[in-house]
């Protein structure tokens, strides 16, 4: 399994590349190599509408300022929150980045 050069890999060009800041946490490394494996995975967990649900939920009960009786693993929740939007980032930018490119030149002339 050969892996791709991380900031290359996961960074979308766009400023200054931050290995520590920029690198996705929770993926593991059999995930990273494949991401869309993170989607199949997880909605076989729960569909795309719980997952909404889940998160709406979780949303509104850490802004409601008193306890509205939530019985959610927020931790699980935030986790598969998590893996979903680093996996997407991942294939966002293995895609092409969504058509943000690296300028390097206005009018023909260089940019620094």
């Amino acid at each position: 399994m050969q892996l791709v050069t991380p900031l290359v890999d996961y960074c979308c060009g766009v400023g200054k590349p931050d290995p520590w800041g920029d690198f996705p946490r929770s993926l593991s490394i059999k995930e990273y190599c494949h991401p869309y494996r993170v989607f199949a995975k997880l909605f076989r967990q729960h569909s795309l509408q719980r997952w909404v649900a889940d998160w709406e939920a979780l949303v509104e009960g850490a802004l409601s300022p008193c306890n509205v009786g939530l019985r959610l693993n927020a931790i699980c929740i935030c986790t598969g929150l998590i893996k979903l939007l680093e996996a997407a980032h991942l294939v966002w930018i293995r895609e092409g980045g969504g058509g943000i490119k690296l300028q390097t030149e206005h009018n023909g002339v260089a940019i620094a």
